[in-house]
């Protein structure tokens, strides 16, 4: 499966974005299976997130990464657990790691 994340953005980027304890709870979600229907476009990455709830995450990369997440998280900060779980499923390059994590769309 092709993994086309290194032109869409880094570890540093995300770092910058997410506070360390969404990190690590996107992480987890990601390695649970509990990100979905993931679709890259350009740098555009768009998906669903089984939290609590089903959660639409999209993930804007590039220059500058910013994210846009449903749950109400996202109302305060600028990336949530569950933007991070999907950031966290465009930088796994063990294809182990993302078929654990995500089911792609391309």
């Amino acid at each position: 499966m092709p993994n086309n994340s290194s032109s869409f953005f880094d570890f540093t980027a995300l770092f910058a974005l997410c506070e360390p304890s969404s990190l690590q709870k996107g992480m987890q979600l990601a390695k649970s299976g509990a990100v979905r229907k993931l679709t890259v476009n350009g740098h555009t990455a768009n998906a669903e997130v089984k939290g609590s709830q089903l959660y639409r995450v999209q993930l804007n990369g590039g220059q500058t990464l910013s994210s846009y997440c449903t749950c109400p998280a996202a109302e305060y900060q600028e990336m949530c657990k569950h933007g991070a779980a999907v950031a966290y499923c465009l930088l796994s390059d063990s294809p182990i790691d993302q078929d654990s994590c995500c089911s792609r769309v391309y």
